[in-house]
């Protein structure tokens, strides 16, 4: 997975990047820091190369994808903002 994070705002100083599988109501999420990837919350853009296999040894089924991309941080101001960019999967 390639995606590209910028930020300054408090809300943003860290926050879990996660992904979804299952085939039941309730689908497993598995969940990474992008700081581990690279990510910095000092207003610059942070293009991040997260390898699939990272949620898949957390044990994502990618037979039973439900959600390949969500963004989750701790309340914070309603006007804080997180862009994101140039998200795209490749098999590499």
């Amino acid at each position: 997975m390639y995606v590209s994070f910028k930020s300054s705002d408090p809300s943003f100083e860290a926050f879990d990047l996660a992904v979804q599988s299952g085939r039941d109501e309730d689908p497993a999420g598995f969940t990474v820091d992008p700081r581990e990837y690279g990510y910095q919350n000092d207003g610059e853009w942070h293009s991040l190369r997260i390898p699939l296999q990272d949620f898949i040894d957390q044990g994502w089924d990618i037979s039973a994808v439900r959600s390949p991309f969500i963004v989750g941080a701790a309340g914070g101001r309603p006007d804080d903002t997180l862009l994101i960019d140039d998200l795209y999967f490749t098999a590499e």
